[in-house]
Formats: C-alpha cells, structure tokens, sequence
C-alpha cells in the first residue's frame, strides 16, 4: 500500500488457523475463534484497518495447489469462477489438463469479463 497500491483482492477458501497468526501479520488470534473467520475477509479487514482508504477486499474461491490434480467437475467449478471474476481483476495461472494419461500445460492470462477469453 506504500507504494501506491489502493485496491487488493485476496483470494482464499479456507479459514483462519491457529498456526496463522505467527506466521502471517494480516491474522489476529481473535480471527481463529469459533473455527476461525474466513481467510480472505480477514486479510481484507486487516488492510482497512491498517489502511482505510485502500479498496481491500476478500473473495472465496478455492485456489487449487499446483501439481495437485483435480476432478472434472472441481475443474469445471474453478473455469466458472475465473471467468466470473469481477472486471479488471487481473488474473495469471496455469491449468494442468490430463486426459488419457497424458498431462499438458494451459497458460491463461485474462482480464476477466474486459474481454474474450475462450
């Protein structure tokens, strides 16, 4: 935020641990309680608080782990939600696609529903 940065969006699924708070500063132990708060809008109100004028904001959305394979219809879930990102989120990554044994790379980059994508 220092360096002119007013909008952030985490993306994240899960929920804050209590392992997180020693390990990332956006957590707080309070954010563990009752099965810990979700972990993007944690982060999001830790920036406003830090920060209240940036555009901090948390999105749940499962993030797969690189080399970690996915069913077809996790994969079909996580097209959905890249392509109904809100406009200028600017999202990067890359697809692993194996069919009959054989795996191949997708390199994807997209400014999601600013223009074509498929």
């Amino acid at each position: 935020m220092g360096w002119g940065v007013r909008g952030i969006t985490f993306v994240d699924d899960s929920r804050v641990a209590f392992s997180n708070p020693v390990r990332q500063s956006l957590f707080e132990y309070a954010d563990c309680l009752d099965g810990g708060k979700p972990k993007a809008e944690a982060a999001a109100a830790a920036v406003q608080r830090v920060f209240p004028s940036s555009a901090a904001r948390g999105v749940r959305m499962r993030v797969p782990m690189p080399g970690h394979p996915l069913s077809e219809a996790e994969t079909v879930q996580v097209w959905s939600l890249v392509l109904s990102a809100p406009c200028g989120v600017k999202l990067n990554f890359t697809l692993i696609v194996e069919q009959k044994g054989r795996q191949s790379a997708v390199e994807a980059s997209q400014a999601a529903n600013c223009a074509a994508f498929l």
